[in-house]
């Protein structure tokens, strides 16, 4: 995870190390003891053009914190743009990236070696 500012906004880059992860929530908290602001959700392959990829909020307060935020996609980079307006910048930010378990269920009693097909066969494949 990275950090930066820009103007009145704090930017949280994460790099999950390979193209095309698969990502369905956000989880994102401060130190800071009580906020609430704006977050824009960004996400890019190849960290070179971030496309938009959903708008939230973030918060604390006294016995509540905001939700995980639902994205449902597939990057290696996701990019948190939290918008401070006239308030300091958060302290002590956490981001992390969670995704649903995507394991698969064999059933027993049958001959091994298990073949496992993923994607779609070379006949379907578009020519690039």
């Amino acid at each position: 995870m990275s950090q930066r500012q820009d103007g009145t906004r704090t930017i949280v880059t994460l790099d999950l190390g390979f193209r095309n992860v698969p990502v369905d929530e956000l989880r994102i908290a401060a130190e800071t003891s009580r906020y609430e602001r704006p977050v824009t959700i960004l996400g890019s392959n190849f960290r070179q053009r971030f496309v938009a990829l959903t708008a939230a909020r973030v918060f604390r307060f006294p016995g509540s914190v905001s939700a995980p935020i639902s994205i449902g996609v597939h990057r290696r980079y996701i990019r948190v743009e939290i918008d401070n307006g006239d308030d300091a910048p958060l302290r002590g930010i956490e981001a992390s990236a969670w995704s649903r378990s995507r394991a698969l269920l064999i059933e027993g009693g049958h001959p091994l070696p298990y073949t496992a097909y993923y994607g779609k066969p070379a006949s379907e494949r578009s020519q690039l």
